[in-house]
């Protein structure tokens, strides 16, 4: 897995456009690929976050902060306040 900074980096010489023109390309030649991504119902979300609600009640579920929250809860980087 790449860093940030190697994604940074590569993206930084990208043609977004030339890329998108060959992908469009690509699929009208039938040489595209399809890439479908499970789905999940409204049934299926519903029970799963019910699911998390108990075991959080319960004390077994496991919360999991972005790292903005992270970067919000560091007082270093605020602006120093006199008192």
């Amino acid at each position: 897995m790449k860093t940030q900074q190697e994604l940074l980096k590569r993206d930084a010489t990208r043609d977004i456009g030339a890329e998108l023109l060959e992908s469009v390309r690509q699929m009208k030649a039938g040489q595209g690929v399809a890439v479908c991504s499970p789905v999940m119902t409204g049934e299926e979300l519903g029970y799963k976050l019910l699911e998390s609600v108990r075991q959080m009640k319960a004390g077994q579920g496991v919360v999991v902060y972005p790292p903005a929250t992270a970067s919000r809860e560091d007082d270093s980087l605020l602006p120093s306040r006199e008192k």
